[in-house]
């Protein structure tokens, strides 16, 4: 199951892995433990993190003034 790490899935996967005695890993929490051990393989992990844009607002356009 490919999901999105904000989505709260991880009990429900876990389960239906349980009930259909199935393996369920999530690859989010792999990554995230190599980083925080500071693995070689986190480092290069971590380096390969491009920042995310922010998109603001034009406040001097703001016909409402709000």
């Amino acid at each position: 199951m490919n999901h999105d790490k904000r989505f709260v899935t991880d009990t429900p996967l876990c389960n239906l892995a349980i009930k259909y005695n199935m393996l369920y890993i999530c690859v989010y929490q792999l990554i995230r433990d190599e980083i925080k051990n500071q693995s070689a393989l986190g480092a290069k992990l971590l380096a390969s993190i491009k920042p995310k844009s922010i998109n603001t607002f034009d406040i001097e356009n703001d016909e409402f003034e709000e």
